[in-house]
């Protein structure tokens, strides 16, 4: 790697990588949760709902979206459900 990136070269540690993990939705699957947000909360579903729903409906989806974790998928709830 120091052949590549020269002086710029370092390696992360666990934690640091811990950190970065993840994020392995694209930008269109974001935009289709929200999506399915927006329409839940339109239709009256509180956030502690819609995340009591998040186990089952991962379970039936995951298949889809092989790289999106259910955790991933929690954070992006609780990260957004304010703003939309």
């Amino acid at each position: 790697m120091a052949d590549k990136f020269g002086d710029m070269a370092f390696e992360l540690t666990p934690d640091q990588l811990e950190g970065i993990s993840g994020g392995s939705y694209t930008a269109e699957q974001a935009a289709q949760l929200s999506g399915y947000l927006r329409m839940a909360k339109n239709a009256g579903m509180t956030k502690e709902q819609v995340l009591a729903m998040v186990p089952g409906l991962f379970a039936s989806l995951s298949a889809q979206y092989p790289d999106v974790t259910m955790q991933e998928v929690t954070d992006y709830i609780n990260s957004h459900w304010d703003s939309l």
